[in-house]
């Protein structure tokens, strides 16, 4: 079979020759081009995390732990959340992997198992479109690129389990690595495909959940740009952001409401405040 130098150059090569395209040929702009090359290259040496020398164990979970870890970061980025949160819960992901999650690991894998099977390349595809960031699109695109990278590295085995010197040598290996079963690990199987399952209806939900803030965003942007078309110069910039916030829509119709007069205020507060000597506040 490949070696872990060759999945990493090959997975490698995959990757920039995706994200070249993706730049060149597409509407990808160049960060999410080099994040996907980044990702193909991860693909490419993900499967032997099953990997019976503790050496390219830890380093496919070093390299897991590390990017899975800064993806969640990102897409908690996309939420109202405090920096001290996300950097909590990105520092726990981390440790999570490495110190739990590895161990759990060990023990229930097997060398050139699930792990190395087309099931385990959807899996990866489908946590990276959970936590990636952006447009369905765009978050299709990085899911896909992990996903090359697996197929890469099963590819690369199948290839290396033929030997073709002093005549053609089929090893015992062929065919385990791009599989869709494993016949000597039916519970294993069972367990692989019902994760699948699972992440499906999470990727559906958090496209549902990232078309909600994106409409509330939205719905925020109109509110907005209807204060400053009925009001150019009533309401200060914080006031309207306030607004906002609030998804407070006024028209003239509603200018005794309760939410006018809140916003009436709240204008005479920071009016106030900003007017107040600096030794008064």
């Amino acid at each position: 079979m490949a070696g872990y130098r060759t999945h990493l150059t090959w997975g490698m090569v995959g990757g920039g020759i995706l994200g070249t395209a993706s730049y060149l040929l597409s509407s990808v702009s160049l960060l999410p081009s080099v994040l996907a090359g980044c990702l193909c290259s991860v693909g490419g040496i993900l499967p032997d995390i099953d990997s019976d020398t503790s050496t390219s164990f830890k380093r496919c979970l070093m390299i897991v732990a590390g990017f899975f870890s800064l993806m969640l970061v990102s897409r908690l980025g996309d939420f109202a959340m405090e920096p001290e949160g996300i950097i909590i819960v990105g520092f726990g992901t981390f440790s999570m992997i490495w110190f739990v999650g590895g161990g759990l690991f060990k023990k229930i894998s097997r060398h050139r198992g699930m792990c190395h099977s087309i099931p385990f390349g959807v899996i990866a595809a489908e946590i990276i479109f959970i936590l990636a960031s952006g447009s369905l699109q765009l978050r299709l695109f990085k899911a896909f690129a992990i996903f090359l990278g697996v197929m890469i590295h099963l590819t690369l085995d199948e290839i290396y389990s033929v030997q073709i010197k002093d005549g053609v040598r089929i090893k015992k290996s062929f065919g385990t690595a791009l599989k869709m079963i494993d016949f000597d690990h039916v519970k294993l199987t069972v367990f692989v495909y019902l994760v699948v399952c699972a992440l499906a209806e999470v990727s559906l939900r958090s496209l549902e959940l990232s078309e909600s803030s994106a409409d509330g965003m939205g719905r925020k942007a109109r509110v907005l740009h209807h204060i400053r078309e009925n009001f150019p110069d009533d309401f200060s910039m914080e006031v309207l952001d306030w607004a906002g916030e609030n998804q407070i829509v006024l028209s003239t119709e509603n200018q005794d409401s309760e939410e006018w007069n809140r916003l009436l205020n709240l204008e005479k507060t920071m009016s106030a405040e900003h007017a107040a000597p600096e030794s008064e506040r």
